[in-house]
């Protein structure tokens, strides 16, 4: 069966599949989110969708209309993302921290007709004036707040009970709008199906348990977030919310008090653990598993991080456009450097330019066959046509896989530029750069010299105890060249105190060109 006929007209709610199927099958008693003093059920977790859903109802949001969420991390914010969805409403997570003209963007591109923000975080005249756009609903709300907003208050007097739309599988369940690395914010379509059958293989090589807790670095307005949450709701986990920016301190400290047993991280979060001065008051000893993606995993910080506290981290790699994780590390199949082999239930290949499949060792862009795939961009014909290849997802990432099927990230089609002829691919010029011992980060991007010729440029963060100095320039460009190829080494190289990176930890390297 074609995939685009797998989730095509058939009848699917991904908020009743999601959580009214649990309750349905007994396991309305189990808790699922944890924030703060608050542990939501299955049962209190539906009641509390139920309640959004009539909320959305009471103020005429139809099946089909977007609703921005402008929250932070927490209960409420679950609950207005699937009370949306079981009405037929399409939410759209809005990143808080996003500069105003971004979240301008999302709310003018997705015709949002109403948007539910915390009162904290207050809504910039750009959120309420979008130029033109079709909102006409300001729902504030306090989070997990004393206080209470007008959301909260209409949210508590509403009914339990809710009638789900008749929804179906193809149909729009959720939009999430790409990090921006390259550009504008895309709006990625998902499905009923994507939403409901995203994380279907999300921790089932971890050997779940019953009693397993889930602590995800990644915010529910980001798609990687949103997975994670959606993949404790399939397996029945326990998955911890954090309304707060993650610091070392912060998340040393959670996983003190709520003991998770996988933790869904992010490199920088891992470097800044082991760097952190009095990480001995903290108990890290409940992590089971540790799973990171967002960012590449450098092998020293890996190995480092296994050999201080114990704990084998596994990289992991997905994209907004597909349904959850593309590639993972399994235990006990680590090779330093790779990102690991493909996830359960999706098929990739290396291609080149024509969409042919290259041999082994050679680089290409990344061939994605995702039953959970999204469906497309909001109003980009073009890029859609681009992107989605029948039932194939062709991504921007350039990958190699080795003879034995494991995956290596070879940077971005738009990232790589030519010097002399020859291919200069920058995600491979920082892994050699991480390599020396005086670089804590960096970013690589092209520029163009006094005879307009693009060579490669370095942007290095050092460790606190390296001090910038001509020395250490050419120190930096020697060691480059003696560990890739000689043509790669930066032409210049840069001291910062820190590089431009999304929320969830990514290079904004469009900034740095």
């Amino acid at each position: 069966m074609r995939l685009e006929a797998k989730r095509g007209q058939e009848s699917l709610n991904a908020a009743v599949e999601l959580i009214d199927r649990k309750v349905d099958a007994g396991l309305g008693a189990r808790p699922v989110l944890i924030c703060g003093e608050v542990v939501l059920t299955y049962a209190k977790l539906q009641r509390q969708v139920n309640r959004a859903g009539n909320v959305f109802r009471t103020v005429g949001i139809v099946p089909g209309e977007r609703v921005a969420l402008k929250l932070t991390d927490g209960p409420i914010a679950v609950a207005a993302f699937f009370g949306a969805v079981k009405i037929g409403a399409v939410p759209v997570p809005i990143n808080p921290m996003l500069p105003p003209a971004d979240r301008s963007h999302i709310l003018r591109d997705s015709g949002a007709t109403a948007i539910v923000y915390d009162e904290d975080l207050g809504p910039s005249d750009t959120d309420c004036n979008p130029g033109g756009g079709a909102l006409r609903q300001l729902l504030n709300s306090y989070g997990s707040g004393s206080q209470t907003g007008y959301y909260d208050g209409v949210l508590a007097a509403s009914s339990e009970e809710l009638e789900p739309a008749a929804t179906t599988a193809g149909d729009s369940s959720y939009w999430c709008y790409t990090s921006g690395t390259t550009g504008p914010p895309k709006g990625v379509v998902k499905s009923h199906y994507s939403l409901a059958h995203k994380a279907d293989h999300a921790y089932c090589e971890l050997q779940l348990t019953e009693n397993d807790i889930v602590y995800s670095l990644a915010k529910f307005f980001v798609d990687y977030g949103i997975h994670n949450v959606v993949g404790s709701l399939r397996h029945g986990l326990g998955h911890i919310l954090d309304p707060g920016r993650p610091s070392a301190a912060r998340v040393a400290a959670n996983i003190t008090r709520y003991r998770p047993s996988i933790f869904m991280a992010i490199p920088t979060i891992l470097g800044q653990l082991l760097d952190l001065p009095d990480r001995d008051n903290y108990d890290l000893s409940s992590i089971r598993h540790c799973k990171v993606g967002a960012e590449p995993l450098p092998p020293a910080l890996a190995n480092r991080f296994r050999d201080e506290f114990g704990i084998q981290p596994y990289e992991i790699i997905g994209m907004t456009e597909t349904g959850g994780e593309l590639i993972k590390t399994r235990p006990g199949r680590v090779r330093p450097g790779a990102l690991g082999e493909p996830n359960d239930g999706v098929k990739l290949k290396v291609v080149n330019e024509a969409l042919q499949e290259v041999p082994a060792g050679e680089v290409g862009r990344l061939l994605i066959l995702d039953p959970a795939r999204a469906t497309g961009y909001w109003n980009r014909p073009a890029e859609t046509a681009a992107t989605f290849v029948d039932d194939w997802v062709l991504s921007g990432d350039l990958f190699m896989q080795d003879e034995d099927g494991y995956f290596w990230f070879k940077g971005r089609v738009d990232d790589v530029f030519d010097v002399g002829g020859r291919k200069v691919i920058p995600a491979e010029v920082e892994g050699a750069l991480r390599q020396h011992p005086a670089v804590k980060d960096c970013g690589v991007a092209a520029r163009k010299d006094e005879h307009g010729l693009t060579k490669p440029a370095a942007f290095v963060v050092l460790h606190e105890e390296r001090k910038p100095a001509p020395e250490l320039v050419e120190e930096l460009k020697l060691f480059v060249k003696q560990t890739i190829a000689p043509y790669n080494y930066p032409r210049w190289v840069e001291f910062v105190e820190n590089l431009p990176r999304t929320a969830l930890g990514k290079l904004e390297r469009y900034k740095l060109k």
